[in-house]
């Protein structure tokens, strides 16, 4: 069911939209998650990961992924 405003005159009368006041707010819902918060993802020192070495290969979905440090010690995660 539709709240409607008609509006009387000469003319027929004519539907206008709901007033913003009038309107369900969704603002409020899109930043909550459904099912509260995400547990948190677990965490692994990149040093474990690459054993001391330069890289390290890393399978996901029979994808092999490799996981590079730079000279300047930054990671680069290729496929």
């Amino acid at each position: 069911m539709t709240d409607t405003t008609l509006i009387a005159g000469d003319a027929p009368a004519v539907e206008q939209p709901p007033t913003s006041s009038q309107r369900p707010s969704t603002r409020h819902r899109r930043h909550e998650p459904a099912m509260g918060p995400a547990p948190a993802a677990p965490q692994y020192e990149s040093e474990d990961l690459l054993a001391g070495g330069e890289e390290a290969l890393i399978r996901h979905r029979e994808e092999t992924y490799r996981l590079r440090k730079t000279w300047t010690g930054k990671l680069i995660l290729t496929k």
